[in-house]
């Protein structure tokens, strides 16, 4: 199995699957770490199940819809959080997003990058999925600061990198997001308390 990423001393790379949001997503050995399974509707909301690799399901994230009058959310098995809640934007004008992992730490992207909001130290980063003409596709990639890849922090850092990336597209595309954007505050939500599974790190 060949992989499209760069090798980034003291990080893991996990490879999406070539569409976005639907496939495995592995580490560099090619171990299946996490599941995304979308789900269309015609009617309702349209969403994406997180499982790990051993069938425990982390979150499900329903993608929403304005015309339908359904906001974005993110449900655990314990909780459901708004989208613009579990990654909050500091203020209206601004591109950083904020959330807080299920160990309690805070984090927060700015573009393709996320720092820990403590030590400034960048703790991952997302590559976007490049269409190649005459060539193979490259998958999306996220990048983890090897110290972060307790399941507790990789749970959220994933689930927000699927937000920030849906997002994107919907910006690119013009779409129909339902994630009520203009939300925020709040302590950015938590990953759930992301027991057991994970590995690969």
């Amino acid at each position: 199995m060949q992989h499209a990423y760069p090798y980034i001393p003291d990080y893991s790379t996990f490879t999406f699957p070539q569409e976005d949001f639907e496939g495995p997503v592995v580490d560099a050995a090619g171990h299946v770490l996490y599941i995304l399974l979308t789900e269309k509707r015609s009617f309702g909301s349209d969403t994406t199940t997180i499982t790990r690799y051993n069938g425990d399901v982390v979150a499900v994230i329903e993608w929403g819809s304005l015309s339908q009058w359904k906001r974005r959310q993110v449900v655990f098995t314990d909780t459901t959080i708004r989208a613009s809640d579990f990654l909050s934007k500091r203020n209206f004008w601004s591109s950083v997003k904020g959330f807080r992992t299920g160990d309690g730490r805070d984090l927060f992207w700015k573009r393709l990058e996320c720092y820990d909001a403590a030590t400034r130290t960048t703790v991952a980063s997302y590559g976007r999925r490049k269409n190649r003409l005459f060539r193979k596709d490259s998958p999306a990639t996220l990048a983890v600061l090897r110290t972060y890849c307790d399941p507790r922090i990789l749970d959220s850092i994933l689930i927000s990198a699927l937000l920030m990336e849906k997002k994107r597209q919907e910006q690119e595309t013009g779409g129909d997001g339902g994630d009520g954007d203009g939300g925020g505050g709040g302590d950015g939500g938590g990953g759930g308390d992301g027991g057991g599974g994970g590995g690969g790190c």
